[in-house]
């Protein structure tokens, strides 16, 4: 997955199932101030330039 500044339909996808999959492990429900902690935090490593699924899990994982 490589970031020009627009993300692709499949980088989005990735994006969306990592949140996603987050979210439901830690009981994060939409309106609690941590889905939208945990949204920026997603998006802020695939800006940086962490980019693969496996990366991006590895540094939330790192920030834990």
């Amino acid at each position: 997955m490589c970031f020009n500044g627009i993300a692709s339909p499949e980088q989005l996808a990735v994006l969306h199932q990592i949140f996603d999959d987050r979210c439901r492990a830690a009981g994060i429900q939409p309106g609690d101030p941590d889905h939208e902690i945990l949204a920026l935090r997603i998006i802020s490593l695939f800006e940086s330039g962490v980019q693969t699924a496996e990366e991006i899990i590895a540094a939330l994982d790192e920030r834990s």
